[in-house]
């Protein structure tokens, strides 16, 4: 190889390596913008004062997985805060959301959990198409729902107030009393998880895929 074409080689690589590491930091100051954002949309809005949260129209209760078609210890968490706001008349109904199929039916399990714990099913709302947290977030908006207050653990609450928001929704926070380790969930998946929140949110023109309001209404409410 020539001294000419060995030249222009090591400069092919220095190029390409110092391509490569402006993307890796433009990509590392996005996710930081990001989280930033959701991190600020929250800011305020996020209590652990059962007391101190505002009075809303529902509680609002992402799902999480289920175990035999039982609520898992994070789902549980979450109803149990619900039960104590609606208790309290912090809320007047509590809109539960998830998927709800034949190996995972989270919307069924916690209304039945609910049920079992004193709220009457006429105040239990069903959302069955949350598959996400956007997804519950839009869904709520559509239903007519114009503040809530969200039950879930410490790492998603800043982005589930994002997404409420973003939807229409005045939402706040309430947090559980589960603590989710790192292993349970590690701190760069949130974050990524907050960046397509912010993606999602100022990219794409409209909701995710979803079921009409009137259909997704028509057996909402359960019981019915």
């Amino acid at each position: 190889m020539s001294n000419y074409h060995l030249v222009r080689w090591v400069r092919a690589i220095r190029l390409t390596a110092l391509a490569a590491g402006a993307l890796a930091f433009l990509s590392v100051v996005f996710v930081v913008a990001c989280e930033l954002r959701v991190t600020s949309a929250a800011r305020g809005r996020v209590y652990r004062d059962l007391a101190a949260v505002p009075v809303s129209d529902v509680a609002i209760v992402p799902g999480a997985p289920t175990v035999g078609g039982h609520p898992t210890a994070v789902l549980i968490d979450r109803l149990g805060l619900a039960v104590d706001l609606y208790r309290s008349k912090k809320v007047g109904m509590i809109f539960v959301s998830g998927v709800d199929t034949a190996s995972d039916p989270e919307v069924t399990a916690s209304v039945r959990w609910l049920a079992a714990h004193g709220v009457p099913e006429r105040d239990i709302f069903r959302d069955p198409r949350g598959t996400r947290t956007r997804a519950t977030m839009q869904n709520a908006a559509e239903l007519g729902i114009r503040s809530g207050v969200i039950c879930t653990q410490a790492p998603h609450v800043a982005r589930a107030v994002f997404l409420a928001q973003q939807a229409g929704v005045d939402a706040v926070g309430a947090l559980s009393s589960i603590r989710l380790s790192r292993s349970q969930l590690p701190a760069r998946v949130e974050a990524l998880k907050s960046s397509l929140a912010v993606m999602e949110s100022y990219l794409l023109s409209g909701p995710p895929s979803r079921a009409p309001v009137a259909q997704l209404g028509a057996g909402l409410r359960a019981g019915s």
